[in-house]
């Protein structure tokens, strides 16, 4: 009988040690995909956040280019009204693109148009760029 209770102990000792080892594999396995999950979603705010500046630069660099064509005010104005800018209010222009809404805000003095534009995506601001703007023939 005494061989028997010292199989059974041994035996009993090497499932205990198993199942640690089980477990212990088990919670390594669990913080590694922890630790994995939180990059992956930080990932994914990153690629927002850069896709929203890229639409952002885009757009703006485009109208800051389209901008510098106007060679006095009423061209400008009109060509915001054309672009699909509303008028909020005096020398501020707003257009709603989908997610996107850019601004403009015009100041004249002596001949140079400075307007700042900026992009907010949920009321966020993405992008905001101020430009100066001789107006004339060149």
């Amino acid at each position: 009988m005494s061989d028997k209770k010292a199989f059974d102990s041994t035996e009993n000792r090497h499932a205990y040690l198993f199942m640690l080892e089980v477990i212990i594999s088990i919670g390594i396995f669990v913080i590694t995909t922890s630790i994995i999950m939180m990059l992956f979603v930080k990932a994914k705010r990153y690629d927002i956040k850069t896709e929203n500046l890229h639409e952002a630069n885009t757009f703006i660099t485009n109208l800051t280019e389209e901008i510098r064509l106007y060679s006095d005010r009423e061209d400008m104005e009109e060509g915001f009204k054309e672009m699909g800018f509303k008028g909020s209010k005096e020398n501020s222009y707003r257009l709603k693109q989908g997610k996107y809404d850019y601004s403009v805000d015009l100041k004249e003095k002596e001949g140079v148009v400075v307007f700042s534009i900026s992009c907010n995506v949920n009321s966020k601001n993405v992008l905001k760029r101020d430009v100066e703007h001789v107006l004339g023939d060149f």
